[in-house]
């Protein structure tokens, strides 16, 4: 961008706000950044409880539900990948 191409186009186009005031407000400190500023994407659990991602197989381990001798296999079923910058989560619930 030239160096008077700015200035100029700001002299003829700029506006004073029509209120005075800051419309920025603080964040919640329970706000999860990693799930916010992440790429998403949708797998299938295999058979074998394997997810595929990029490279990567990702094992998952059955289940066990707390108070219940029951164990929930996730084959066939979503699995949500959520990549964050500085590595790779996967959560089985979209």
């Amino acid at each position: 961008m030239p160096d008077g191409f700015l200035p100029g186009y700001n002299r003829r186009f700029a506006q004073p706000a029509r209120e005075a005031g800051n419309d920025f407000r603080p964040l919640s400190r329970k706000l999860n950044w990693d799930r916010w500023f992440s790429l998403r994407y949708e797998r299938v659990v295999g058979k074998d409880h394997v997810v595929s991602f990029r490279s990567r197989t990702i094992q998952l381990p059955p289940a066990r539900v707390k108070k219940k001798p029951r164990i929930y296999l996730f084959a066939g079923h979503p699995a949500v990948a959520f990549r964050t910058f500085h590595g790779c989560v996967i959560s089985t619930d979209s």
